[in-house]
């Protein structure tokens, strides 16, 4: 209970704070609409929109929420009358208002009525993934959403209430970066000679499971790391192989998480294999000892790709001065993409907007090798969630 309470009252919390700024205006977000594998009693398991999700918690599909007049509503579709019978009881408005501290809470049919109050060119939203919601959009504000335009300011304010989170977002970051270390002992506690890929990614799964979360993307458990995002195959683990594990548990409120480690298939490293650990690893403790508000995230990168070209020089796989074979681009053929990311209500935080929410005003991504994958370059902010991973990858059709 103390969990919904925190979880409600930061709901109301962020929307009254969008309500502030727009107070002569209509704030409207859609929740999205179920995608169908081929019928409708075979749906994609039902994700809301992000941005929905900050402000009106996890909803139904097709759900609708409007923030006005000091007042914030949801909208919510009527399931059918044989519901009941496939899916249960449904949640009731009244528990969709103690649950998010919305005002009001009524049928999704009464939207159009309520919307005629207000003049259409007031009305600000921002669009979905979904094509099918968005031309319900159109057609309930005579125009197609945008993340810029008209909506550009409504866009702007989310990603401000959504880069620094609160504390009821931190709380839920944490918890999903603890299911998130629990899947990964539980795939290196299985791992041996013998097992495959598949076999560490269902222990991982189950794990997320057991602690009531889903995949927050496509787990990533591998020996053929040289493919960044490889999924998991048949492959048989070898003893002298190394295994990476790349996962993220998403929690039923929708907050995420991402953990990258690396072990050895025989439980030991070989001597070059653990040379190459300690430089990744010291790569990442150089970032993480200067990180603090104010700093700039691609500072914090680069500091990441000196220190690993150092460590790489040490060992005799470079040669030359560290800082200028940084400065060359050298480093990205082990280190190709960005130090991390945003993490919040995705796994990559708001990326669904491009570099505007990884990317502070007036700075625009580098096109150089080493820094064009560089997905965040912001001062970090207090309550701001960002993710420290680099790596070393012997990549073959980088090195031919």
């Amino acid at each position: 209970m103390p969990q919904a309470l925190e979880q409600r009252d930061a709901l109301r919390a962020r929307r009254e704070a969008i309500g502030e700024l727009f107070p002569k205006q209509v704030v409207l977000l859609a929740a999205g609409g179920v995608q169908l594998r081929n019928i409708p009693s075979v749906p994609h398991p039902f994700r809301p929109s992000s941005h929905f999700v900050h402000l009106f918690g996890m909803q139904p599909a097709g759900s609708i929420g409007v923030i006005a007049e000091g007042e914030s509503l949801l909208f919510v579709p009527r399931p059918p009358e044989d519901d009941v019978l496939w899916h249960g009881a449904g949640t009731s408005a009244a528990e969709r208002r103690e649950q998010t501290g919305v005002d009001f809470v009524h049928d999704r049919e009464k939207l159009d009525d309520h919307l005629q109050r207000f003049d259409a060119g007031k009305i600000l939203s921002v669009p979905t993934l979904d094509p099918l919601t968005n031309q319900e959009l159109e057609a309930l504000i005579g125009r197609m959403p945008s993340a810029y335009g008209q909506d550009s300011v409504l866009m702007d304010a989310l990603v401000d209430s959504r880069l620094v989170n609160d504390e009821y977002a931190i709380s839920e970051l944490r918890a999903a970066a603890a299911v998130t270390v629990e899947a990964a002992r539980r795939a290196m506690e299985i791992t041996r000679p013998g097992r495959n890929e598949r076999e560490l990614r269902a222990k991982a799964i189950k794990a997320f499971v057991a602690n009531g979360a889903v995949e927050a993307f496509s787990s990533i458990i591998t020996t053929e790391a040289e493919v960044l995002h490889r999924t998991p195959s048949d492959n048989e683990l070898e003893a002298g192989e190394l295994v990476l594990c790349d996962i993220g548990a998403e929690l039923p409120s929708g907050y995420s998480s991402d953990l990258t480690r690396v072990w050895p298939v025989s439980g030991t490293f070989s001597p070059r294999q653990k040379e190459l650990y300690e430089v990744v690893l010291e790569a990442q403790l150089a970032a993480l000892a200067l990180a603090k508000p104010g700093v700039r995230f691609r500072d914090l990168h680069l500091i990441a790709c000196r220190s690993l070209t150092d460590g790489l020089v040490q060992l005799g796989i470079l040669s030359g001065d560290p800082e200028e074979l940084v400065s060359r681009g050298a480093h990205a053929i082990f280190f190709p993409h960005g130090l991390g990311h945003l993490i919040g209500l995705d796994v990559h935080d708001m990326e669904d907007l491009g570099d505007r929410a990884g990317y502070q005003d007036s700075r625009i991504r580098s096109e150089a090798f080493g820094l064009s994958f560089l997905r965040l370059d912001r001062d970090l902010q207090e309550g701001m969630a960002v993710t420290f991973e680099p790596g070393c990858y012997i990549i073959p059709a980088l090195l031919d």
